[in-house]
């Protein structure tokens, strides 16, 4: 975990889109991102019940909010429940986050959990209903957030002058703080990634 950042409380911006090129003063709209699509082996097995499948598993991020959600295939019985891990690339051993165990909805906002900007990530979700069938476990793709989440919209305020208006334009603020508690903005972490390379 980097220890120059910590997960601090944003609103969600509306707004979709993605950095070109490397440089964070440049967006351009973006559906999602697509990266490797390597998962890892305990999730490739067969379903336990037809009636309960779960489709997929993938990681939304705006701004470095990072939020796993598995998809479902067709209507999913009332009264089912989720459960959520998440490891890092080179971890063998999946992690719990205690509240997004046995939630009625199948997302969870992993954020803190991957704060760490320059690691590789891998979620799974798992479903349960109230008959007792399940489904298997399904895992996201590899998962970056310096690489795949997706920036905002920059926030954009003028000043009114008698012949003029002077607009001031700034990258959206992330969920992320430095070791001094201040909240950072986009171009912090690529600042900081690009900083960490030379």
């Amino acid at each position: 975990m980097n220890p120059l950042i910590h997960t601090a409380s944003m609103p969600r911006t509306a707004f979709d889109t993605c950095v070109e090129a490397g440089n964070p003063w440049v967006v351009a709209w973006s559906l999602h991102f697509s990266n490797s699509s390597f998962v890892p082996p305990s999730c490739l097995t067969a379903e336990r019940s037809p009636l309960l499948l779960l489709k997929n598993a993938e990681f939304f991020s705006t701004n470095f909010e990072n939020i796993l959600k598995g998809g479902t295939e067709d209507e999913i019985p009332p009264g089912t429940v989720y459960n959520v891990h998440y490891k890092q690339y080179v971890e063998k051993k999946w992690l719990t986050k205690t509240e997004c165990q046995n939630i009625s909805q199948p997302f969870c906002n992993l954020t803190r959990e991957t704060e760490d900007f320059t690691e590789y990530y891998y979620g799974r979700v798992w479903a349960v209903a109230l008959n007792g069938y399940s489904s298997d476990w399904v895992c996201s793709q590899r998962f970056k957030p310096e690489q795949h989440s997706n920036i905002g919209a920059p926030e954009m305020k003028y000043i009114p002058n008698v012949r003029s208006i002077k607009f001031l334009i700034q990258p959206p603020y992330t969920l992320l703080k430095d070791e001094d508690d201040h909240q950072l903005i986009a171009e912090d972490i690529y600042s900081l990634v690009n900083s960490n390379k030379h």
